[in-house]
């Protein structure tokens, strides 16, 4: 794969893509932060710092946990939560779905943000799938939980252009892809390190995002369809 072409390509893609990626980027990161804040209104833990560590220095373990339990979210807050999460994995492959469009030349909308939605249970069985084999490999240490993550990148891509294929057979299909790419993958993200860094700074990230997101999965998008389409062995 050459790095530099295929972010030369996204850029232009980005840059011309009708309608504007851009556009659509904005629109998904103001979603994105609304969630993110009533993410964070759910979840948040209301304690008294002080209160704490007089339960450390006077070693009253009982009186710490329970102060804990007595503060921490309700299983209603968590349950709400939890569907944010799951909002966010659909949102996600909604702009998947308008990157891949304008890859392929096909007729993007600003309404692929919504097409999630319509295989809605097959990228929430996925997302599960591909959190619970992350985790197992990474009991073994963080490096292998880590080579299973990239072995795994391209699950999401085959599901959405591949509707009789199930979660399971697309993540098959990801780690024999991804075979002797792992390591390339991982360089082309290292390449956008800068950007990464910047999009999470507070407020001026969302204004990064609106740029480095689209030109970050347009690159996605290039390399998934350079690599299913190189010859193999």
């Amino acid at each position: 794969m050459n790095r530099i072409s295929l972010k030369t390509k996204a850029k232009e893609i980005v840059a011309s893509g009708k309608p504007s990626a851009l556009v659509f980027s904005a629109l998904y990161v103001l979603v994105m932060v609304i969630i993110g804040m009533l993410s964070a209104k759910l979840v948040s833990i209301k304690i008294d710092q002080n209160t704490l560590l007089n339960f450390i220095m006077n070693s009253d373990i009982e009186a710490f946990y329970d102060y804990i339990i007595e503060h921490a979210p309700s299983p209603a807050a968590f349950f709400l939560n939890t569907l944010l999460d799951i909002l966010k994995a659909v949102l996600n492959a909604g702009f998947v779905i308008f990157t891949l469009n304008l890859v392929k030349g096909a007729s993007a909308s600003l309404w692929n943000m919504l097409d999630g939605f319509e295989i809605f249970l097959r990228v929430f069985w996925l997302s599960i799938l591909e959190g619970v084999f992350v985790f197992l490999w990474s009991l073994l240490f963080i490096i292998p939980g880590f080579v299973a993550f990239y072995k795994y990148r391209q699950a999401l891509f085959l599901l959405i252009e591949h509707p009789e294929m199930s979660a399971f057979e697309c993540i098959m299909e990801s780690k024999r892809l991804m075979k002797g790419h792992k390591g390339e993958l991982f360089v082309l993200d290292l390449s956008f390190i800068g950007w990464a860094l910047l999009s999470i700074l507070p407020v001026v990230g969302w204004l990064v995002n609106i740029w480095f997101l689209p030109f970050y999965k347009t690159t996605m998008a290039l390399y998934y369809r350079q690599l299913i389409y190189t010859p193999r062995n």
